[in-house]
């Protein structure tokens, strides 16, 4: 066989090779609907794709922080609004017995109801999630109140739990309960107790001034509430962008990993002729002595 024709069939084995494999990367892309199959299809896309799986990742912990701060967060508004009812109850109740026309018996029926206002107080001062209690500060291990010495102390700390939210954002869960229950501007649990203790035993003049703190107090709270409330809206705006930042991506891997449906399937048809026309080409081709070289 003449050299000449043994380089013709080599070449035309090496175009019916490439041809083939055109076809079958166009396929590849209209059966998957992808593009990037495998890092060599495009090292620099596949490259990128590997930063954005691994910022899906991070993001993906950041959404499950910020459904833990939901919850947390939630659970303290809820409770610093039965709070502020309970206080606002005692106040009404408190300026009802103050009033001149109220007699000692109706003074100490209202202190009665005043006790129990202070009980559900207490109640509420030591609500806890998932055995922690949430106004501890971070004791969250013990009770924020101590009544054991005749008054309400606060025996947690000021270092309210955050929870990192964002890149470089951490968000309040809580309050203390030294803000909310024990606070020196209002001192709404011992203010109430004297207000009690002061109207049973018919002492008008301390029991206005103990009224006098208790509203204070009552402040104090509306104070610690609008934290919380802040606390949510931060959340909220965290979660917006996030999810922004989600779609941004996920585009981005769409534009960098899905094939173009259109483009791929006229592609896939012009090397499918292209490689029908190599096969009738090397059909042609074995009439001659294409077996010779083979064998």
């Amino acid at each position: 066989m003449r050299i000449s024709e043994n380089s013709m069939i080599q070449d035309y084995l090496k175009n019916l090779e490439e041809v083939r494999e055109r076809w079958f990367d166009w396929n590849s892309q209209v059966s998957s609907g992808k593009k990037l199959r495998k890092p060599s299809d495009g090292p620099s896309e596949s490259s990128r794709l590997v930063r954005i799986r691994d910022e899906f990742s991070r993001i993906n912990q950041y959404m499950r922080n910020l459904s833990r701060a939901d919850s947390k967060l939630a659970l303290a508004d809820s409770t610093l609004n039965s709070v502020r009812n309970l206080t606002i109850q005692a106040s009404e109740k408190a300026s009802f017995a103050l009033t001149g026309t109220t007699s000692q018996t109706g003074r100490e029926a209202i202190a009665l109801e005043l006790r129990g206002i202070l009980e559900n107080l207490e109640a509420l001062a030591s609500t806890s999630q998932d055995g922690l209690y949430i106004f501890s500060g971070s004791r969250v291990d013990a009770p924020p109140l101590d009544d054991s010495g005749g008054s309400y102390v606060y025996q947690g700390d000021d270092r309210v739990p955050e929870i990192e939210i964002a890149p470089g954002e951490r968000v309040q869960v809580s309050v203390t309960g030294g803000e909310i229950f024990t606070n020196p501007a209002g001192d709404v649990m011992n203010s109430l107790r004297r207000l009690i203790d002061h109207l049973e035993a018919g002492d008008i003049d301390q029991a206005r001034l103990a009224f006098g703190e208790l509203q204070q107090g009552g402040k104090a709270i509306d104070g610690a509430r609008f934290k919380v409330s802040k606390g949510i809206t931060q959340v909220e705006n965290a979660r917006t962008r996030l999810q922004d930042r989600l779609q941004n991506l996920t585009q981005e891997v769409s534009s960098l990993e899905d094939a173009d449906m259109a483009e791929a399937i006229s592609r896939m048809v012009q090397a499918e002729t292209a490689l029908n026309a190599s096969l009738q080409a090397g059909a042609r081709l074995r009439q001659g002595n294409l077996f010779d070289f083979l064998g």
